[in-house]
């Protein structure tokens, strides 16, 4: 018999092993596990895991980059996948969300964070003098689309008049006639707050599905307009024209999205205001009429005068506002009483990792509790709103998947600080620069060719398992780290 030639002797062990592991009734994760270890190539894979984080989701990318000499033609490196386990590079997949993969998230996370603090105390060519500048932290709702379940904290709370009860944690303590679908409009009930029912309606035929998506869909409308109010009302609650406003001031934000349970958003922001100069760069203090409390004052007024209308067939139409729930505080004040720039940009921050899961709704995939179907109905309006030819420019059939929120999770206006963009650049050259090859980077007269394409992604469930590990090790380190800096 011919002898096998060295690949096909290599497949046929690797496939005999793979059935003696599952021959002795071990679960596939386990003998995709041992198989991975077991490979002579393990420590290199191990090795690209590591260079990664651990992240969850990998790119497999295959191919090389040359460096050529432009007198001789003459390859002087070569970086190819050809010697790489299974003959791939593997790099991040930089996904934000946690759920996803916790590992890219937190880099995403630490970006934002980096953002938001040079913008409120300085640094990554912002000048520090923005820390004298009246900042404000804003949270602007949802409006009520239907009664939902609550997990309320505990407390008193008055039922109906002239009749106290001990209502601690109860989720709608009221009385009344049924809705008319026949359903009760309260619940006595104390929900936790990892109660699968907060967040659903109490009623779901009583709950305007149509409107909570075409509000949602038009967040961004309702942002602008808000940012076009906001000067307006500043100028009165300061006592000045509006031209002369906008001739010596600038307000700048950065805003995050969170998804709330009952499948609807809330926008966080940071607004600073900026005097302006005859340099459009310069960040020039604020002029002394342009307080914080006066900020705060045209927050409120601002969002409460904010209303749009977005148009259907059959002189159908919606009006659209934030809702009566507007929180606006004071960073200043908040820094007085003990609060730090990094724990204020810290809260803002861990709002970027997070996605459509707190409602019970993944793109991937969506569990079967009540949250989760009460999502899928969003998600199932949407996609029926996608028919109507009027509501085409929202795009809800692409955008359904996301709640019908059609925007990015962070945004900022263009001079409030640094760029994520700006952020990733100096974290690629600082990595070049530490890197073994720096010595071996590209000259002058050297021309580079890169020729790569992405042939897969993600891992099989052994090699989930080890990255897992490598990225649960990697946090370890980092925490017991902070531990001991703070020691």
């Amino acid at each position: 018999m011919a002898k096998q030639a060295p690949r096909k002797q290599k497949s046929a062990d690797k496939h005999a092993d793979r059935q003696l592991t599952l021959g002795l009734g071990l679960a596939p994760e386990l003998a995709e596990l041992i198989e991975q270890v077991n490979r002579p190539d393990h420590r290199d894979w191990l090795k690209q895991v590591q260079r990664i984080g651990g992240c969850s989701h990998p790119l497999h990318m295959r191919g090389s980059t040359r460096i050529i000499d432009k007198a001789t033609g003459r390859v002087d490196h070569e970086f190819s996948s050809r010697n790489a386990p299974d003959g791939i590079i593997l790099i991040r997949c930089r996904n934000r969300r946690a759920a996803v993969c916790p590992s890219c998230a937190r880099i995403y996370q630490g970006d934002l964070f980096q953002l938001v603090k040079a913008g409120l105390a300085g640094g990554k060519g912002v000048p520090e003098t923005v820390a004298g500048h009246p900042r404000v932290f804003i949270t602007l709702t949802a409006p009520s689309f239907g009664a939902v379940h609550s997990s309320r904290p505990a407390g008193r709370t008055k039922v109906t008049r002239g009749d106290h009860r001990d209502a601690r944690g109860i989720c709608r303590p009221r009385r009344g006639p049924d809705c008319e679908h026949g359903r009760p409009v309260a619940c006595f009930a104390r929900h936790a707050e990892a109660d699968p029912q907060v967040g659903t309606p109490l009623c779901r035929d009583c709950y305007d599905y149509e409107a909570a998506v075409i509000w949602q869909a038009n967040l961004g409308r309702l942002w602008e307009r808000f940012c076009i109010y906001l000067p307006r009302h500043l100028a009165r609650h300061a006592g000045v024209p509006i031209t002369h406003l906008r001739q010596v001031l600038r307000p700048s934000y950065v805003k995050v999205i969170e998804f709330q349970r009952r499948g609807l958003v809330h926008v966080h922001a940071v607004i600073r205001l900026d005097g302006r100069t005859d340099n459009p760069t310069d960040l020039a203090p604020a002029p002394a009429w342009a307080t914080a409390a006066a900020l705060k004052e045209a927050v409120l007024s601002a969002a409460s005068a904010v209303l749009i209308t977005q148009e259907a067939s059959a002189g159908q139409s919606w009006a659209l506002r934030w809702g009566q729930q507007v929180d606006v505080r004071d960073i200043g004040e908040n820094l007085e009483r003990g609060e730090s720039i990094a724990k204020v940009a810290a809260y803002v921050a861990k709002y970027a990792s997070k996605g459509s899961e707190e409602t019970g709704w993944n793109p991937q995939n969506w569990d079967q509790t009540p949250r989760g179907r009460h999502a899928a109905t969003m998600v199932h309006t949407a996609w029926a709103l996608a028919e109507r030819p009027e509501l085409e420019h929202l795009k809800l059939r692409k955008w359904g998947k996301d709640l019908g929120y059609r925007g990015h999770v962070s945004s900022k206006s263009r001079r409030y600080s640094t760029t994520l963009g700006e952020l990733r650049a100096a974290r690629s050259a600082y990595r070049r620069q530490d890197s073994a090859d720096a010595e071996q980077q590209p000259a002058p007269d050297v021309v580079v060719r890169s020729s790569w394409k992405l042939v897969g992604h993600g891992y099989n469930q052994g090699q989930a398992r080890l990255a897992a590990d490598v990225a649960r090790d990697l946090k370890n380190r980092r925490d017991a780290a902070r531990d001991e800096r703070n020691l």
